[in-house]
């Protein structure tokens, strides 16, 4: 007996390499509820939909997206499957009215001004409202790692600046960029949420969070940060105006990320957005950093800022620095002018980060400074002469970087000043030193007295 089995196909099984593309209405639709459009799917995995080269991902699979503006916008729909991305057929999706009520409230209410907004922002460049122009921070994805997540630290002023000025018309979904007197419009997108507060755990002896660390150091004026964020994408020429040298001179920046800006924080009145740098120098050797611009409003008068002084101990006289003396434990530090306080204040050389110490920190506890009461005085085996008035100690020939140096870092020239330290109150010895560049801070070595 011979018994023949025949198969028959199903021809409603779809082939393989099809069985995860996206078709509307039979496994990825969409419900327009007023400018809001929900769109869903049964599609498992990575799926999203895309408009105007905005992709917007499901979770859940589901998505919102807010159109604001009445017209009619053409999306596509896609998914990862089979080791290759598959996009659906181009569809419409019809918004029949204006819905611009979110112009008047949070982040998009501070960066436009609202329906009505015609508000520029330029960069603080002369620190009318922040403390330098240009601050910045490391992470996994730019200039740190997972065991080293710092800043940030006070940043830099800008020399040369761009004279430009941008703003942002969410009636029209336009940026415009004014560049030495010329403007330049093209659409940008934002995409807007809830601050998290877990953004980014710093690895330092505080283990704070970012926020935690700018509110309670360098931006502390900001008193607290916008309770919202963004991602910022910007179109054509159309970017923030920055500085002259790391924007034309050395080229820092990749195009991309020129256009794709997160929004750290966003107030009526400040602005502070987060780009990344990827090179560094004539050579643009690879120096992965992220540069937090901080911007200010054109149109707002602000409070002239507070000239701030150095502490110093205008007390301390010639009777004060006789004797021997060596480096603390914790050799330098930072002191803020605001608050009289050590910037990082470290329990010890094993809390200092890497980028503060080097090898050759440890070689510096040997030596000693002598001062004596006839003018003279041997700096780590060199001689030399001074002079105490008012805190201030005049050399008579200037350092050279040699003298007082502790691993990588050291004082230079012929005055330095005995820094008043008021956080902690307490603490031994004495801390020598002179204004951090053009910061309103100072660099120090911290110095005990030998019995």
């Amino acid at each position: 007996m011979m018994v023949f089995i025949s198969c028959k196909k199903d021809e409603d099984d779809p082939p393989a390499e099809n069985k995860y593309e996206p078709v509307l209405n039979t496994n990825f639709e969409y419900v327009v509820n007023g400018n809001s459009v929900v769109f869903t799917t049964t599609i498992t995995g990575n799926v999203w939909v895309s408009s105007n080269g905005v992709d917007y991902t499901m979770v859940d699979k589901t998505v919102t997206v807010f159109l604001p503006n009445a017209g009619t916008y053409s999306f596509t729909c896609s998914t990862l499957g089979s080791g290759s991305t598959l996009t659906s057929a181009a569809f419409n999706v019809v918004i029949a009215q204006d819905d611009l009520s979110f112009l008047e409230h949070g982040l998009w209410k501070n960066l436009t001004g609202g329906i009505n907004g015609n508000k520029h922002w330029v960069l603080d460049t002369s620190k009318v409202y922040f403390h330098n122009p240009l601050d910045f921070y490391g992470d996994p994805e730019a200039g740190g790692s997972a065991t080293n997540i710092w800043g940030p630290w006070g940043g830099f002023g800008v020399s040369d600046p761009e004279k430009g000025m941008i703003k942002f018309n969410g009636s029209t979904g336009l940026a415009t960029l004014t560049l030495d007197g010329t403007d330049i419009s093209s659409s940008f997108t934002m995409s807007v949420y809830s601050r998290d507060p877990n953004f980014l755990v710093l690895t330092d002896a505080s283990a704070s969070t970012l926020w935690e660390n700018m509110i309670e150091n360098k931006y502390s004026y900001l008193d607290s940060l916008s309770f919202q964020m963004a991602d910022l994408t910007l179109t054509g020429n159309v970017r923030f105006p920055l500085d002259v040298s790391r924007m034309i001179t050395e080229a820092q920046f990749a195009e991309n990320d020129l256009r794709n800006i997160k929004i750290m924080h966003c107030s009526d009145s400040a602005l502070v957005i987060r780009v990344k740098r990827s090179t560094e120098g004539a050579d643009k050797h690879e120096s992965k950093c992220w540069l937090l611009y901080n911007y200010i409003v054109h149109e707002y008068d602000y409070p002239e800022p507070v000239v701030l002084a150095q502490p110093v101990k205008t007390g301390f006289t010639q009777a004060d620095l006789l004797g021997t003396w060596k480096f603390a434990p914790v050799p330098f530090d930072w002191i803020g002018w605001a608050n009289a306080d050590l910037l990082n204040n470290w329990a010890d050389t094993a809390s200092m980060p890497g980028w503060a110490k080097d090898a050759t920190l440890k070689d510096c506890f040997d030596d000693e400074f002598v001062f004596n009461a006839d003018g003279t005085c041997t700096l780590n085996g060199v001689a030399n002469n001074y002079t105490v008035a008012d805190g201030k100690i005049t050399f008579t020939t200037a350092l050279d970087g040699t003298e007082i140096k502790a691993g990588w870092f050291n004082l230079m020239g012929t005055e330095v000043y005995a820094i008043d330290v008021k956080v902690p109150e307490v603490y031994d010895g004495i801390w020598l030193g002179y204004r951090n560049e053009d910061k309103d801070e100072s660099k120090a070595v911290h110095l005990i007295k030998i019995p």
